[in-house]
């Protein structure tokens, strides 16, 4: 390896070249785009070491060599295909990104873009990355990687991953960013779709496809080529097909439905019948017009939302699905969420918490006998005045860290949530008969967590906090 990515990620680190130093240094919200950066580099001391990364790998500028090598070696950069020199000045190829501590090149937003364009980390990235449930395992496959981003998070948790894309561009920077950050665990294959892992099936797997409902096939990245939302229904569909017994699966995919239909419908057909309980999060409902104006150039709107009535499609929502295998034991469910808020970094420990209260509830226990504890959380409260006091009029639990779900509370419940600690069972607790339906359905959102009898102490809850006087 001619760059140590140690070394290169070291020093972007050191410049404060991270998401939320960028964010500090130009007084924004992380994460901070390619445009943003460049309107805001001003709030930045010209020259710093943070500036020269700014401008080569976020902007996109040229800087003079001098310049650059304050912060790098130019020539290792240059043999690597990061950059170019023209003359006395260092010219971007790649942009860079450090990313929950690893270091990803991408192509430069350029205009107009190239079929093979690679895109970074975005928002698609990180919602999958949160959805994924972070354990250890054998055999992981990131389907369309890209730029490599959920390969090599997982990476991290895998004894193996194969990453597959049709875009031979995209496996050449997966390739480098493993080299990058010195994970040997990936292995990459060109080909469509399931086509590179024909009957081989694996303990998780992870996908970003070019989920979006379009009528091109002009971008790799986002345009599958196949009509309506197919694409999607056909990586759900696989992904079944390719996870062992007990094994998950992420990914992000867009459907289309009528505005008067119930919009998880489609997506509870997809995964009817196929071995899989399911958690399906709708972050995103878009009518064609406002779908059209999010994803297509300017001057194809009218054509895009054409291919839409042509099709009859009024609204296309987006979201996660995340399926486990489970052959042969039991009933399958599937478990349809309107989000309020975007997942946070990790969803996974409540994913966790979700199918592990699946298969407790499953087996009929006795809650009473149970110690319960809330997982770190908000108490969401709001009141509307009645005339002669206030009343609630929403009352719902957003956990710290999760899917971006809310969990519905009862008032009544209250009393009972206040001494949901863990330190007893259920049944000891005050009001526990009216709470129950709340408890119940907070376990299965996976915003309750089962404490065992040994080692647990109890915690103060956010609830606990709150406690108000009438209530105490």
């Amino acid at each position: 390896m001619i760059v140590a990515g140690t070394e290169l990620r070291g020093s972007l680190e050191r410049a404060g070249f991270d998401e939320e130093g960028i964010a500090a240094a130009l007084g924004l919200d992380a994460p901070v785009g390619s445009n943003a950066a460049a309107a805001y580099l001003r709030r930045v001391p010209p020259g710093s070491p943070l500036t020269t990364a700014l401008r080569l790998f976020l902007v996109g500028e040229a800087v003079p060599r001098a310049e650059a090598e304050q912060l790098l070696r130019v020539d290792e950069l240059v043999a690597e295909g990061i950059a170019e020199l023209d003359g006395d000045r260092v010219v971007p190829l790649l942009g860079l990104k450090l990313w929950q501590g690893i270091l990803f090149a991408h192509d430069l937003h350029r205009s107009p873009l190239p079929a093979d364009h690679v895109v970074g980390v975005h928002p698609a990235t990180r919602t999958v990355a949160a959805m994924t449930l972070r354990r250890p395992v054998v055999r992981a496959l990131d389907l369309g990687t890209g730029c490599g981003s959920q390969a090599l998070l997982a990476a991290r948790h895998a004894d193996s991953v194969v990453a597959t894309d049709v875009n031979r561009r995209a496996l050449g920077l997966a390739r480098l960013n493993a080299r990058l950050n010195g994970l040997d665990n990936v292995e990459l294959r060109e080909g469509s779709l399931f086509e590179p892992v024909a009957g081989e099936r694996f303990d998780l797997i992870v996908s970003n496809p070019p989920f979006v409902v379009s009528p091109d096939s002009e971008l790799v990245f986002r345009d599958a080529g196949y009509a309506r939302d197919e694409l999607s229904r056909a990586i759900v569909d696989g992904l079944a097909d390719h996870l062992v017994d007990g094994g998950f699966a992420a990914t992000l995919v867009s459907w289309a439905h009528g505005s008067d239909e119930d919009w998880s419908r489609p997506v509870r057909d997809w995964i009817a019948g196929n071995g899989c309980d399911a958690i399906v999060v709708r972050y995103v409902c878009d009518d064609d017009v406002g779908y059209a104006v999010k994803w297509a150039e300017d001057d194809s709107v009218d054509r895009w939302l054409g291919y839409y009535r042509d099709n009859g499609i009024e609204h296309i929502s987006t979201g996660a699905v995340v399926l486990r295998r489970r052959d042969g034991r039991g009933r399958r469910w599937v478990e349809a969420l309107d989000a309020a808020t975007g997942p946070s970094t990790s969803a996974s420990p409540q994913l966790e918490r979700t199918f592990a209260a699946r298969d407790l509830l499953e087996s009929k226990p006795d809650l009473m006998r149970e110690r319960l504890a809330l997982a770190p959380h908000r108490l969401h409260e709001s009141l509307a005045w009645m005339g002669e006091g206030y009343a609630p009029e929403h009352l719902a639990l957003m956990l710290v860290d999760g899917m971006g779900v809310e969990g519905p509370v009862d008032p009544r419940a209250l009393r009972t949530l206040f001494e949901l600690d863990g330190s007893r069972p259920l049944g000891e607790l005050p009001d526990v008969r009216a709470a129950l339906p709340t408890i119940e359905r907070l376990l299965e959102l996976g915003f309750v967590e089962r404490v065992g009898d040994r080692g647990f102490e109890p915690r103060t809850s956010a609830l606990s906090e709150r406690r108000s006087n009438q209530l105490s």
